[in-house]
C-alpha cells in the first residue's frame, strides 16, 4: 500500500490508515509506504523502517492484536514533500507539486522508488495499490521495474491530484496519464470521480474503472454516555501537545496587524504549529458541547478556502443575529486559520470596507468568492441589513470555537454532539466522506450541491423514504453564504428531523470499510 503522504488529517491519509487497518484485521500482511511521523501511534503497524543513505534503518518492532502485519516504510526524499494543496508540516520541506521543475520530480519518483525496490526485492508482493494518479503511481512503477516484480498495479484516485495538481500542470498530466495506461486496474471512490477522470482522459479507456466508494468506522459513532464521552475527550486533551497551537498569543499578534493595516501573515504563520489542538480550548469546548438546547453547527475538515470557509466565515454574524443560541464548532487545521482569525477581527471592528478591498491580500483568491464577496457588500448597503450584521458580530468570540486538530475518535464524538454539520466545498469532492460522517453521527449534513456531495445525497435518498436532497444541500452560486445560512436555520429548527436517523443506518450499513476492504482485496 503506497501512500505518499501522512495518517492522520482528513481524506486520502484517513482512507489508507483505515484500509491498511482493516486488511489486518482481516489476517493480511501489509507492507505500507507513508511519510507519517509517528507509525507507533497506531496499534496495527508492527514494523517501522527508515530509508537512509541506501539503508534500511528498523526503528521499532512490536506485537500487534491482529492476525495480520503491517510494516511501515518511510522513503529517504532528503526531507521533502510534494502536495497537491499546500500545508506546512515541522521538519519538512514542503512545496506543492505543480511548482516544482521536472528535474525535482524526477529526483522525488527515483528517491521513492528506491525504497519500492527495496520492498519488492524483500518480499513476496501480491497486490500493490498506489494511492493518487501522479507521483505515487509513478515511483511504484520504476520501482516495480528495477526490482522485476509481476505484482498486479492498481492504482486508487481519490480526486484532489486531479483538482489541485494535474490539471495545471501539463508535465504531471503527462506522467499521470502513461501511467495510467499501463496499470492493471484503476479504482474510483466514486461514480463522480470515475466519470472526471473519464472526462479528463479522454483518449485512454477507462471503461475498466471499477468504483470503490470510501468508508467509515461504525464504532466511532456508537452511542455513548455523556459523562464517559466528556472522560474520553477530556483524556485526549489532556494528552496532546497544545503548547504550539493557535493561542491567545496569535490573536493578539493579528490584533496588532489589523491596527497596523499590515497583511504580511509570515511571523503569525510560523508562530504556531497548525496540526496542534488550539491552546486553552477544553473548557470552552465542553461548554457547547454539552449545552441542553441543541444549537451546535458542525464544521470538520482542512482550514481551506477551496473548503468554502469565507462564505461559511463571513456569514456567522447573520446566522448569530438571527438565532444568538447557535453555536458554530470549527473542527480541522490548515494555514487558512491566521487569514480566518483576521477576517473575524474585521467584521467585529466593522471594517468591511477592508475585506472588500483588500480580499486577496486576505487569502481570498477563488473567483466564486470574489462573487459571493459582491454579493455580500450588496446585501450590506442596506442599513437595516449592516446593524443586522453588526448584531450577530457582536456574538462571534461567544458563539465560535475553532479547536484546532482533532483526532478521528474525537471529531467523531463532536459530530455525534452537534444538530447540523456544514461543508460548503467550493472544488470538487471525489467522494465526501464527510457527509456519510455526519449522517452517522446523526448530525443533519449541509453540502453544495455537487460532485462527490450530491452522489452520496443521491445513493441515500434512493434508500431513504421521504429524503428530499434539497434540505441538506446547496447550491454552488454567489448566493452561497446567504443560502448556508438560511439551510442552517431551518435545520435547526428542526427541519429534517424525520429522516436523520434512517440516513445514519443508511451510512452505517452501507460504508463500513470491512466490506470496502474486502473488495479491494478481490480486485
Amino acid at each position: 500500500m503506497v501512500h505518499g503522504y501522512l495518517l492522520s488529517g482528513t481524506g486520502s491519509n484517513l482512507y489508507v490508515r483505515n484500509i491498511v487497518k482493516k486488511m489486518c484485521e482481516l489476517g493480511q500482511d501489509v507492507v505500507l509506504v507513508c511519510q507519517e511521523f509517528t507509525p507507533e501511534d497506531y496499534d496495527f503497524i508492527s514494523k517501522h523502517y527508515k530509508a537512509k543513505g541506501g539503508n534500511y534503518q528498523l526503528i521499532f518492532q512490536r506485537e500487534t492484536p491482529y492476525p495480520g502485519k503491517c510494516e511501515v516504510y518511510t522513503p529517504d526524499t532528503n526531507n521533502e514533500l510534494l502536495v497537491y494543496v499546500y500545508d506546512r508540516y515541522k521538519d519538512l520541506h514542503v512545496r506543492e507539486m505543480k511548482d516544482v521543475s521536472k528535474f525535482d520530480i524526477q529526483n522525488y519518483i527515483t528517491n521513492n522508488a528506491k525504497t519500492i525496490q527495496h520492498i519488492c526485492e524483500s518480499n513476496d508482493i501480491r497486490l500493490t495499490f498506489s494511492n493518487h494518479l501522479v507521483l505515487q503511481p509513478q515511483y511504484v512503477e520504476k520501482g516495480m521495474a528495477a526490482a522485476q516484480c509481476s505484482s498486479k498495479h492498481i492504482i486508487i484516485g481519490h480526486g484532489s491530484d486531479l483538482s489541485y495538481a494535474i490539471s495545471q500542470s501539463a508535465y504531471l498530466e503527462g506522467l499521470s496519464r502513461a501511467t495510467l495506461a499501463t496499470a492493471d486496474q484503476l479504482v474510483a471512490v466514486s461514480q463522480h470521480s470515475k466519470q472526471n477522470m473519464q472526462s479528463y482522459y479522454r483518449d485512454l479507456d477507462l471503461a475498466s474503472c471499477k468504483v470503490i466508494s470510501a468508508g467509515l468506522d461504525e464504532r466511532l459513532f456508537e452511542d455513548m454516555p455523556q459523562e464517559e464521552e466528556k472522560a474520553l475527550i477530556e483524556a485526549y486533551l489532556d494528552t496532546v501537545d497544545q503548547g504550539q497551537g493557535f493561542s491567545a498569543g496569535q490573536v493578539q499578534m493579528i490584533a496588532d496587524m489589523v491596527a497596523a493595516n499590515n497583511f504580511d501573515f509570515a511571523d503569525v504563520q510560523a508562530s504556531y504549529e497548525p496540526k496542534d489542538v488550539e491552546v486553552d480550548v477544553k473548557g470552552r469546548l465542553f461548554d457547547m458541547l454539552y449545552r441542553r438546547d441543541n444549537q451546535k453547527v458542525i464544521f470538520l475538515g482542512k482550514y481551506l478556502e477551496q473548503k468554502g470557509l469565507i462564505p461559511l466565515v463571513l456569514g456567522l454574524p447573520i446566522l448569530y443575529a438571527r438565532n444568538p443560541q447557535a453555536n458554530f464548532i470549527l473542527v480541522g487545521f490548515g494555514a487558512l486559520r491566521a487569514h480566518l482569525e483576521y477576517l473575524l477581527q474585521l467584521v467585529k471592528l466593522g471594517k468591511m470596507d477592508v475585506i472588500f478591498d483588500r480580499a486577496q491580500a486576505l487569502g481570498i483568491t477563488l473567483e466564486e468568492d470574489f462573487a459571493i464577496l459582491d454579493e455580500l457588500k450588496h446585501w450590506l448597503s442596506d442599513p437595516e441589513n449592516s446593524v443586522l450584521y453588526q448584531q450577530g458580530a457582536r456574538l462571534i468570540d461567544s458563539n465560535t470555537l475553532f479547536t484546532g486538530y482533532l483526532d478521528q475518535r474525537m471529531a467523531a464524538r463532536i459530530l455525534r454532539r452537534g444538530k447540523v454539520s456544514v461543508f460548503p466545498s467550493i472544488y470538487p469532492e471525489a467522494f465526501g466522506m464527510v457527509t456519510i460522517e455526519a449522517m452517522a453521527a446523526q448530525t443533519k449534513p449541509i453540502v453544495t450541491r455537487h460532485s462527490g456531495f450530491k452522489e452520496v445525497l443521491e445513493v441515500a435518498a434512493a434508500q431513504v423514504p421521504g429524503l428530499n436532497i434539497e434540505d441538506f444541500s446547496v447550491p454552488l452560486d454567489d448566493q452561497l453564504l446567504f443560502s448556508i445560512v438560511d439551510r442552517i436555520l431551518a435545520l435547526l429548527e428542526g427541519g429534517g428531523e424525520e429522516v436523520i436517523q434512517e440516513m445514519s443506518t443508511f451510512a452505517l450499513s452501507t460504508y463500513g470499510w470491512q466490506g470496502i476492504t474486502r473488495e479491494l482485496l478481490a480486485l
